[in-house]
C-alpha cells in the first residue's frame, strides 16, 4: 500500500535513533563505570603511599589529600579534605598539638616559594619528637604537590652513624691485663715470678669518668704492696 511507505519510513527513523540513544546511554554508563573503577583503583594506590601526600590549587585550596596525610598528623578528614584551604590546615594541625609555629608565617612560607616557582624541602620537627621530611613542588597551573615522610628513624641513625665514625674517646685504653685474669689480687703477674704491672691496664672494665684518678690510686697501692712484699 504506497500511503504505509511514508509511515513506515518514519518508524523505521524513530527505531534507528532509539537504537543510537540505548547505544551511546551504554557507551556513557560504560565510561563511567570505568572511570568510577579507574578513580577508585587511584584512591587505593595514594592511601597505600608510604608518604602523606596532598595537592592545592592556585587558591591554596586541597585538591587531593591522601589518607597517610591525615594519619601522620592525626588530622580529621572531616576537615582536612579537598576545598579545605591551606590556613585551615595548618590551623587544624596545631590545634591537634603537633605543628608549634606561627600559623600565618608559616603559610606565607609557603606561598612565597611555590611563587617562586623552586621545588623546596625541610625537615619540620613535630612537638611529638617526630622529624617529617616536606616536599613542596610548584604546578604549572600556580598549585602545588606536597610530601611528607617521616624520616625519624632514618635521621637517628644517620646521627648514631655519625658520632660512630667521629667520635673518639678521651679515655685511655684499659683491661689489657685484667685484674682475675693476666694479674692476681696484689697486680702479680700469673705465672711470671717477680712481676707487676700497676696501671690502668689492670681495670677490668673502663671507668665511667676520667682514668687519672683511679690509676693514681692503683700506683699508690700498688707501691704499698711493693713495699710490704719487699719487707715480708
Amino acid at each position: 500500500m504506497p500511503f504505509l511507505s511514508p509511515l513506515l519510513s518514519t518508524a523505521a527513523g524513530v527505531m534507528l535513533a532509539a537504537v543510537f540513544c540505548i547505544a551511546a546511554l551504554a557507551a556513557t554508563g560504560l565510561i563511567h563505570r570505568r572511570r568510577q573503577a579507574s578513580n577508585s583503583r587511584m584512591i587505593d594506590a595514594l592511601d597505600n603511599m608510604s608518604q602523606g601526600l596532598s595537592m592545592f590549587d592556585a587558591q591554596g585550596r586541597i585538591v587531593v589529600v591522601n589518607r597517610r596525610y591525615i594519619d601522620m598528623y592525626s588530622l580529621s578528614p572531616a576537615v582536612v579534605k579537598p576545598g579545605c584551604t591551606l590556613m585551615e590546615l595548618i590551623r587544624h594541625r596545631k590545634d591537634t598539638g603537633l605543628f608549634t609555629g606561627d600559623v600565618d608565617a608559616y603559610c606565607e612560607k609557603i606561598r612565597r616559594e611555590v611563587k617562586s616557582g623552586t621545588a623546596t624541602d625541610s625537615y619540620v620537627q613535630a612537638s611529638d619528637g617526630r622529624i617529617v621530611l616536606a616536599k613542596n613542588l610548584p604546578l604549572k597551573d600556580g598549585g602545588w604537590l606536597s610530601t611528607h615522610e617521616d624520616v625519624t628513624e632514618q635521621h637517628r641513625a644517620e646521627l648514631e652513624r655519625a658520632a660512630g665514625d667521629l667520635g673518639t674517646t678521651i679515655f685511655h685504653p684499659v683491661g689489657t691485663c685484667a685484674m682475675g685474669g693476666v694479674v692476681d689480687e696484689r697486680l702479680r703477674v700469673r705465672g711470671v715470678g717477680r712481676l707487676r704491672v700497676i696501671d690502668a691496664s689492670i681495670m677490668p672494665r673502663i671507668t665511667s669518668g676520667n682514668t687519672n684518678a683511679p690509676t693514681t690510686l692503683i700506683a699508690e697501692k700498688g707501691a704499698r704492696m711493693v713495699l710490704e712484699d719487699a719487707r715480708a
